[in-house]
């Protein structure tokens, strides 16, 4: 909460007094007291009517006829195991557990034969197949006050922040620096301690106050910030003493007081910010080796910051240059492939990979794990899902090429780019060379670059048109022999189209489709 929307690091009270910025140790523990109460609780939660779509609506219809006809073969296989176990036993049929035939499946009793476990095991499996079907029933983790709102837990000063030594009990506070902004807030928050009904809402309107200095200017900085690439205080997170300070502070306090003007409404601020002359700039400038001695970091903001694009963007960039991006909204999302040989058993979990044009969905839809990320998106930087991230950290490593030029999904992608210029654009290689700039660059190819794609993919198709030794003729023989996912990654054998995805795998790899201008 105080990284989110104070840009402070009030987590640094909890043991003591915190060393830099004016957060006493009650101010910490009288913030977590409107926590206190909260319960958790998974509610369900149906998809919203605009993700309900035809296809989402008739996939979790068949996937439920289908679960609820698996479930009903194996129970009643289970009742035919059970009254063979049962008699074999002694017993009743009733007094034998689903566990209990588990267990006696599993240590391979004799009184079943091969094909009653071997038959049995199927069932089980194939119920694990569809477990994809719990993900369209949706469920929302939520925080709750408890059903008697009048028993409170208690909350003390932790001393030295140890949940074994207590110390004096404090009630709902807010920052003493900054105090309660109305004497409307202080009446509530002192009555506030006797119920657990209302604290979030207290504490909501002292952050959203327009009395508060603090959570206006850190709201209108992360804006300038996803706008710019780089906000006025540079630690979004962090306005304190540890922070950058702002680069411009007048221009911070003037669009902290517009925004208040426009009663919190971001589109109008989203568009003064997109129509600035600061926004508009390019990144570079006529007198830029001047500037450069004055100004190496940009603080002066006199260009425009070189910004890469995120990792999701890159993903999706490809797959929108290739034609494939699946824009479908809404639903359950999907799991990606992972690279071979990395597990796919995690804790009380197996990794299974969606259907391929499940798999085309943007990354917004990806599945992700806290500790499990992806290697293309670590690669290209994808923050960590464990803490809060203020702003993420973007850099320029050999794995990143190796990943582009390399990677089963970059081939992939280019082979598809490839079948789309083919497919839409011209029978000359100009025409091909032309419609690749036009989708990956929105921009024509100069002469230059023109006569340089034409020439490489003239060099390319000899190339692969030519016979290939005896030699490789035996080495492709023996790949023909190998898994299919082993093979996904060879040439296609049309030699215009090998050409074609070298070309598209060269343009993925330049700055121009990976960075903003």
């Amino acid at each position: 909460m105080g990284s989110a929307f104070l840009g402070l690091s009030i987590g640094c009270a909890r043991c003591h007094d915190h060393k830099f910025d004016p957060i006493l140790q009650t101010d910490y523990y009288q913030l977590q007291a409107f926590f206190t109460p909260l319960q958790r609780e998974n509610v369900p939660a149906e998809f919203i009517s605009a993700e309900l779509t035809g296809r989402i609506v008739r996939r979790k219809a068949e996937l439920d006829a289908e679960l609820k006809r698996r479930r009903r073969a194996l129970q009643d296989f289970r009742v035919e195991l059970k009254d063979k176990l049962a008699k074999a036993e002694g017993k009743k049929v009733e007094e034998i557990s689903d566990r209990d035939l588990s267990q006696a499946v599993k240590k391979n009793s004799k009184h079943f034969t091969e094909a009653d476990r071997k038959r049995y095991l199927e069932l089980r499996e194939s119920l694990d197949e569809l477990k994809d079907a719990k993900r369209y029933d949706a469920v929302a983790v939520t925080v709750k006050n408890p059903d008697d709102q009048e028993d409170v837990p208690e909350t003390h000063v932790l001393m030295i922040g140890d949940v074994f030594h207590p110390g004096d009990k404090v009630e709902p506070g807010f920052l003493s620096a900054v105090g309660p902004l109305s004497a409307e807030l202080f009446e509530e928050v002192t009555s506030s301690a006797k119920s657990a009904s209302g604290r979030r809402r207290i504490l909501a309107d002292w952050i959203a106050s327009p009395k508060n200095p603090i959570t206006v200017r850190v709201l209108v900085n992360r804006i300038w910030h996803y706008h710019m690439g780089r906000g006025l205080v540079a630690t979004p997170n962090d306005f304190g003493t540890n922070g950058s300070g702002p680069s411009h502070p007048e221009l911070l306090d003037f669009l902290a007081s517009w925004f208040l003007d426009q009663g919190w409404r971001l589109k109008p601020l989203h568009r003064l910010l997109v129509l600035s002359h600061t926004y508009r700039q390019s990144i570079s400038h006529p007198q830029g080796d001047a500037c450069r001695k004055v100004d190496a970091d940009n603080q002066l903001l006199w260009r425009s910051h070189f910004r890469r694009l995120e990792s999701e963007a890159v993903r999706d960039a490809m797959l929108a240059a290739s034609g494939s991006l699946n824009h479908e909204q809404g639903g359950p999302g999907f799991y990606e492939t992972l690279p071979d040989k990395m597990s796919r058993s995690i804790f009380m979990f197996t990794w299974k990979a969606s259907a391929e044009d499940r798999r085309f969905r943007r990354s917004i839809y990806m599945f992700q794990r806290r500790n499990f990320i992806l290697p293309m998106m670590e690669v290209f930087d994808a923050p960590d899902m464990i803490e809060s991230c203020a702003q993420r950290q973007p850099s320029v490593t050999a794995p990143q090429a190796l990943t582009l030029l390399n990677s089963k999904f970059a081939y992939k992608t280019s082979r598809l780019f490839a079948e789309r210029i083919l497919r839409e654009a011209g029978e000359t290689p100009r025409q091909q060379v032309e419609f690749l700039y036009q989708v990956a660059y929105s921009s024509p190819p100069e002469q230059e670059e023109m006569d340089d794609c034409v020439r490489f993919l003239a060099e390319r198709r000899d190339s692969y048109g030519q016979e290939k030794p005896e030699k490789e003729k035996t080495e492709t023989k023996e790949q023909d022999k190998q898994p299919k996912q082993e093979k996904e990654k060879r040439e296609p054998t049309d030699p215009q189209l090998a050409a074609l995805t070298d070309l598209c795998l060269v343009i993925f790899n330049t700055n121009r489709f990976l960075f903003l201008e």
